[in-house]
């Protein structure tokens, strides 16, 4: 899809109120239906997420912190207490000299995803071996694998099925269970810049039938001997577990709300004094797509030109109009115009 065209509003003021006057005489006066509305943002404290959840209990958001290795055991506490819809925990700097990942399996609930990431040249396959073995013997000693699952034939039926011709595309084996229902398949694939290329796999993935809560609480002493871990926790609208989370280290909390009902909450324009906020309403206009055309109304944040990575800037309040590029017979510059004019408004410079 195009990237879609902002052009800024200019605003008496900036202040959020003002600028709300703003969006709804351009959505009455130029706005086609259907209307749809959403919202996100990034949250900085556990405050805003109960004062936005309270207002909109459909909210989704994403908690991202970093985590010490001596509060992994409260973070699986934690996670014990209060279930999330899903999370992943990455340590970049494992005591496996690689990065070690762990989290929740986006296909059965009570499973557990166990990733290690390989850092030779692709194609060498069996300078990873040694290192992806003693990871496996660390997860079986960590009752991480069911007990009758061996290691080595983990190890075996990978480095068989991943195993890459020169010059040829990877192979794409379907995820196979070895034993004990631990499923094993390969992360991804890496290449160099040979004409042809040479592939091999970037990680090795276990699926192990363990609630990802335990398989966090057997793995915490292999990650006490590395760094911090980054945490991404995926939830829906329950405060208590923002703020349980909050407590372990710095965070953030992005959320997304689509759609949103309208009006629009007053605790979402004012959910805390530099959050970014963003909200905006797809509607029809001339072009090939509805999807990108509509208003954005920006809640201390900038786009700097950036048509989809906000920046923030506290104490800012923006308009803008976006428009499919092909807006116009492809000349969505003068469509804009015609917008601006038609709802009495002023693009700004630029």
């Amino acid at each position: 899809m195009a990237d879609r065209r902002l052009y800024r509003v200019e605003s008496p003021d900036g202040d959020v109120q003002t600028t709300m006057t703003v969006v709804r005489r351009v959505l009455a006066r130029c706005a086609r239906p259907p209307i749809s509305l959403s919202a996100r943002g990034t949250l900085t404290g556990p405050a805003a997420v109960a004062a936005i959840a309270a207002a909109a209990p459909e909210m989704r958001a994403e908690a991202v912190l970093d985590v010490p290795p001596a509060e992994l055991g409260r973070l699986a506490a934690t996670l014990r207490e209060r279930p999330l819809d899903a999370w992943l925990a990455e340590q970049g700097a494992s005591g496996f000299g690689s990065a070690f990942w762990i989290g929740s399996d986006r296909d059965e609930p009570r499973a557990s995803q166990l990733t290690l990431s390989f850092t030779a040249e692709p194609g060498q396959e069996q300078a990873e071996r040694p290192r992806a073995e003693r990871w496996l013997a660390a997860l079986a000693e960590a009752g991480l694998l069911p007990p009758a699952a061996s290691p080595e034939r983990v190890a075996a039926w990978f480095f068989t099925h991943v195993k890459a011709e020169p010059g040829l595309p990877p192979p794409n084996p379907s995820p196979g269970t070895v034993q004990n229902d631990v499923r094993i398949r390969s992360f991804g694939w890496r290449g160099t810049a040979d004409r042809p290329p040479v592939y091999g796999p970037a990680a090795i993935e276990l699926t192990v039938p363990l609630p990802p809560p335990v398989a966090l609480a057997r793995a915490v002493p292999l990650l006490a001997a590395g760094g911090p871990i980054r945490f991404n926790g995926y939830f829906t609208a329950d405060p208590r577990i923002a703020a349980a989370l909050a407590d372990l280290g710095e965070c953030h909390f992005d959320f997304e709300i689509d759609p949103l009902p309208e009006p629009v909450p007053d605790a979402l324009l004012t959910a805390a004094d530099d959050d970014l906020i963003i909200v905006e309403w797809c509607c029809d206009r001339p072009g090939e797509s509805s999807a990108l055309n509509g208003v954005v109304l920006g809640v201390n944040a900038t786009y700097d030109g950036s048509p989809y990575d906000p920046l923030a800037l506290p104490g800012a309040a923006t308009v803008h109009l976006g428009l499919h590029p092909r807006a116009n017979d492809r000349d969505p510059d003068a469509c804009a115009r015609q917008l601006a004019e038609l709802a009495g408004v002023r693009l700004a410079a630029g």
